[in-house]
């Protein structure tokens, strides 16, 4: 049980056996001494009859890894509890790759607190299914969650709350519970939220993916939720580019949603059609851009945004959507330019291609410069007050 030299550490690690003995023992004394820096799992479906706490920590620059089979069995721990969680990590600097998680109440949960956020956790290539939430974390920073796969999770998928710097990447989450979160981060600043796959999930208030926040939501695939991207910048600006966003599926929803209050927001280079709802959402988005997307075939307006003022919406492509291709009221300092916007009113509703205003406050100092609109109607701009249209 003493720690194995560096050199035999390496071989374990190139042939994948490690001495169980070592295993068992480092677990039951708690004593990473005896781990060295890695921990090699066998390949099995293992029942657990006590959740397993992973209370040391490594460094930056030797973190504690866990290692699962990458067999095609796997290792898979089964907690067989739903009121407990698998595998809990409250230390700092650690890393699971090719775990397996079943039947818990968190399959993997990251715990800090708010006098401490635990540092440095990595979780790679792992599964969790049928638990209550797949990954939850609280109170961590630079948490990366990359290559995952959760499903069938009754609660949601990946969610994590006070979380800053987190990246969750190359993830697939899929057909979690009704009414739930495929990937949520709530009050998480700086996130990365990248390249994610969050599909199937059912329920007027499902969504593929949730940010309270800030930072970049860029290329992922979100499907067959009831809103496909909903996000509320808190503490900073929110990105949402180069996404795939389709075929959600509730009326009032939309493919991308920015709720109200949200301020210097970027909507860019996304492709949103055939969601049943509208295509783009922005509610109030002060000094916010809406530029260079895709937005056709969706079932109600293709973009909206209301309330607020110095928003531009440029250089989009807005075709075929059921009512107006373009829909703003019409605040200070707005401007509609460059776009191409046709088509739309698909259903012979009595809808304009582009139209600006809400029924109420004059249109004042708003311009619309170098748009191509075609189709059934044109431009309806209300109680227009200082009005610049060219070309």
């Amino acid at each position: 049980t003493e720690a194995l030299p560096k050199a035999i550490l390496a071989y374990i690690y190139r042939d994948r056996i490690a001495p169980v003995q070592m295993e068992l023992e480092a677990i039951r004394t708690h004593d990473k001494n005896l781990l060295g820096d890695l921990v090699m799992m066998d390949t099995g479906f293992w029942l657990l009859d006590a959740d397993v706490g992973i209370v040391n920590s490594g460094s930056p620059a030797q973190p504690i890894t866990f290692l699962g089979s990458t067999n095609a069995a796997g290792t898979v721990l089964n907690r067989n509890d739903m009121s407990y969680t698998a595998l809990n990590l409250v230390g700092d600097y650690l890393r699971l790759q090719y775990l397996c998680i079943t039947n818990s109440g968190n399959g993997i949960g990251v715990w800090g607190s708010t006098g401490y956020r635990r540092r440095g956790v990595s979780i790679l290539d792992c599964r969790s299914y049928n638990n209550n939430y797949g990954i939850q974390a609280q109170y961590t920073t630079n948490l990366v969650i990359q290559g995952c796969a959760t499903y069938r999770d009754a609660l949601g998928g990946i969610y994590l709350t006070y979380s800053d710097s987190a990246e969750v990447s190359g993830c697939n989450s899929f057909t979690n519970g009704d009414n739930k979160i495929g990937i949520s981060l709530d009050y998480c600043m700086d996130a990365n939220i990248v390249s994610n796959s969050c599909h199937d999930h059912l329920g007027s208030y499902s969504k593929g993916i949730y940010l309270r926040g800030s930072g970049v939501i860029r290329g992922n695939d979100c499907a067959a939720n009831g809103c496909g991207i909903h996000a509320v910048n808190w503490n900073g600006p929110v990105t949402i580019a180069e996404n795939h966003v389709y075929d959600n599926r509730q009326t009032y929803r939309s493919g991308i949603e920015v709720e109200a209050g949200s301020l210097y927001c970027g909507i860019q280079n996304n492709l949103v059609h055939g969601n049943y709802g509208g295509g783009i959402i922005l509610s109030d988005g002060a000094s916010s851009v809406i530029e260079d997307n895709r937005v056709y075939l969706n079932g109600e307006i293709g973009i909206l945004a209301d309330q607020f003022q110095s928003r531009t919406i440029r250089r989009n492509v807005v075709y075929s959507n059921n009512k107006e291709g373009i829909r703003t009221w019409g605040r200070a300092g707005e401007l509609v330019n460059n776009n191409l916007v046709y088509d739309n009113d698909r259903l012979a509703g009595g809808y304009y291609n582009i139209y600006v205003g809400d029924g109420s406050a004059s249109v004042n100092i708003f311009s619309a410069a170098n748009n191509t609109v075609f189709g059934r109607n044109g431009i309806y701009i209300e109680n227009a007050q200082t009005v610049t249209l060219a070309n």
